[in-house]
């Protein structure tokens, strides 16, 4: 069911005592509990839908303001007759295509970021916001490479985290005397 929006609801009405379906019931009360809240009169009157096709169904139409819950629940009251509680959970209404468009209309090009305005937005972030997600394989461990690592005795390269402790990677170091100390990683 769609919140705040009018919905007509079934259900059925049934003989207590044998559980028959009761057929020509008048007066049946309905109340309306919005998201736990103590139940009211609903709005307009329950109809029989078909008494010779739909024996002891019924319909309630319910008002968008008795829609307007996450979950409504329905209770019944008739001198001789009954009807089983009824829980509806809601969900919101889905804008329509046309009511996307005339939203995107009021865009304007100041609204969009340039590319220069999304570079600088991403360049001045932060390694120490997504060093805790990023793959070994990635700009992140390129950048703590440079700033926060150390080379090691036994030839590895630690890469910390930006706190200076937290290992990030650790890489294997060729060396050869005669050429520049590093030769490469691996």
């Amino acid at each position: 069911m769609i919140k705040n929006q009018s919905a007509t609801i079934p259900f059925f009405v049934y003989n207590p005592t044998d559980g028959s379906p009761v057929t020509g019931a008048t007066s049946i009360s309905v109340y309306v509990s919005l998201n736990g809240s103590a139940p009211a009169l609903a709005t307009n009157s329950a109809a029989e839908v078909d008494a010779a096709h739909s024996p002891g169904i019924y319909k309630i139409v319910l008002t968008a303001a008795e829609m307007n819950a996450d979950v409504i629940v329905l209770t019944f009251s008739h001198a001789t007759a009954a009807a089983m509680p009824m829980t509806i959970v809601t969900v919101p209404a889905v804008p329509s295509v046309e009511q996307i468009q005339s939203g995107l209309s009021t865009l304007t090009a100041a609204d969009i970021p340039t590319p220069n305005q999304i570079a600088d937005a991403a360049l001045a972030r932060s390694v120490s916001n997504v060093e805790a997600t990023a793959a070994e394989h990635s700009l992140t461990t390129l950048i703590l490479g440079a700033l926060e690592s150390k080379l090691n005795a036994d030839k590895t390269w630690s890469i910390y985290r930006t706190d200076g402790q937290t290992l990030h990677a650790t890489k294997n170091v060729s060396t050869n005397a005669s050429a520049d100390p590093v030769t490469g990683v691996e």
